[in-house]
């Protein structure tokens, strides 16, 4: 099983939404292997004609044509490993839980949004351009039911933290206090004479 899943809310008719979320968590399985095989045809085809892929860093990838180019691409550069299971492997090798790891869903109709945890692993190859890395985080899925049956992935927002065991960033405290408060906020640098 990929990990505990909460049921956030239902449909006001009481739809069961069983069939849907066992129908995306197998997709979610499947992905994890297309990732590892390097399969970009498959791993585009659980996107919806009109999907956008939302990566940090990068601009949005729009359409399923060019979802697929960028999977191509990035299989080119190494090998993918997508854990979608709630484990990772420590410095030294061995699996271990993340912490507060569980899917959240809501589902009405044909419509269903998910926050995931996910692990990525890339191993780049020889002369790649891209370094290897490990990242984790959530990401934010909608999904839709097609016409042909099939869920498939309609937006995939994907926010990466650091790996667990690595150096957090430094997170600035929020004021406590209402004088800590900047007087002036201020949204681009001021010109300098």
């Amino acid at each position: 099983m990929l990990g505990m899943w909460f049921l956030a809310c239902r449909s006001e008719s009481d739809l069961d939404v069983r069939p849907a979320m066992t129908a995306i968590l197998e997709t979610q399985k499947r992905l994890e292997g297309w990732a590892r095989a390097g399969r970009a045809d498959s791993l585009a085809a659980a996107y919806t004609e009109d999907a956008w892929l939302m990566l940090p860093d990068l601009p949005p990838v729009v359409g399923r044509d060019s979802i697929r180019s960028f999977y191509a691409n990035a299989s080119e550069r190494g090998r993918w490993k997508l854990n979608l299971s709630g484990l990772y492997m420590d410095p030294s090798g061995r699996p271990r839980p993340i912490k507060h790891w569980h899917n959240e869903w809501q589902v009405r109709d044909s419509i269903a949004i998910e926050r995931t945890p996910f692990v990525l692993d890339f191993v780049s190859r020889p002369n790649s351009p891209t370094r290897s890395f490990a990242r984790h985080g959530h990401h934010l899925i909608v999904w839709r039911l097609e016409a042909d049956g099939q869920w498939r992935i309609q937006w995939n927002a994907v926010v990466a933290s650091h790996l667990p065991g690595a150096p957090a960033p430094e997170i600035p405290k929020p004021p406590t206090h209402r004088s800590d408060l900047p007087s002036k906020l201020t949204f681009f640098p001021a010109k300098r004479d």
